[in-house]
């Protein structure tokens, strides 16, 4: 097990949140994000095209669209939720010790005593849509969980995502 750390800035405008998800995550990552409060389009026949699905994108690219979003790598995740003022609040879980959330302006606020990687022992297998679940295609969401020193949970990281199809028989 490792050590897991909490980091935050309590606002970033646009440009701000865009930056520090190039410069914190890798070149290829996964993000999704949506609207829940704000931008909800009520119009919509169905309502879950509000989220963004789970989809690999440059970090350069991300969209950050929406009142909330993730983008996550195996080392590092950034997380935001747009303020009611337009600005984000946005924070950083990693594992990486003297993290460059640090050099990037965000306050380091906790650090977790254990963090235990799921992978390969669980992952978050999500439901799929009837139309995806006949072409045999599954979705796994690997993740670590950040526990506190009485060992509870207390986040969850989003380390990787896999699409693939069943084998054939």
């Amino acid at each position: 097990m490792s050590k897991g750390y909490l980091w935050r800035l309590p606002r970033a405008d646009a440009s701000t949140l865009k930056r520090l998800i190039a410069d914190l995550l890798p070149e290829t990552c996964w993000s999704f994000g949506g609207a829940l409060l704000w931008d909800v389009r009520r119009d919509l026949a169905d309502k879950r095209f509000n989220l963004r699905p789970i989809n690999p994108v440059a970090s350069s690219a991300i969209d950050i669209s929406g009142d909330f979003g993730h983008a996550f790598a195996d080392t590092i995740e950034v997380r935001w939720k747009r303020r009611d003022d337009g600005d984000y609040d946005v924070l950083v879980l990693t594992e990486q010790a003297g993290n460059p959330a640090q050099q990037q302006g965000l306050t380091q606020i906790a650090t977790f005593p254990q963090v235990e990687a799921m992978a390969g022992r669980k992952a978050l297998f999500l439901d799929t849509p009837a139309e995806i679940r006949a072409k045999k295609q599954h979705y796994r969401l690997d993740y670590n969980e950040y526990r506190a020193a009485n060992g509870a949970t207390q986040f969850v990281r989003y380390v990787r995502y896999e699409s693939r199809e069943e084998d054939e028989p």
